[in-house]
């Protein structure tokens, strides 16, 4: 995945996408956003340096996460599992799976 490149989501995720803002060096940052009445759990494993901000559901735009990662994070954002493979040369690997 690149920067500013999204994936959508199933609507059974919670989540309407991730998508990358930003790969430098060996971060990616990804931005989560919620589809709304859905409550949001998220955590971020096996990554000391993992950076998370969370932003509430608002009149005008919907809850999200945003979370800047590095190779072997493991994301958990509503019901998506995402496992950062690798950061290298200006893109990122993720393995993206939809909890039953």
């Amino acid at each position: 995945m690149s920067r500013e490149k999204s994936i959508e989501l199933p609507r059974s995720s919670g989540l309407y996408a991730v998508a990358a803002y930003d790969v430098k060096g060996d971060e990616v940052g990804l931005f989560f956003s919620v589809r709304p009445g859905g409550s949001v759990t998220f955590s971020c494993d096996k990554d000391d340096r993992c950076g998370v901000s969370v932003r509430g559901e608002s009149a005008q735009l919907p809850a999200s996460a945003q979370v800047d990662a590095h190779p072997g994070a493991e994301l958990h954002v509503a019901k998506v599992n995402v496992k950062v493979v690798a950061v290298a040369d200006g893109k990122a690997v993720l393995r993206l799976t939809v909890a039953k």
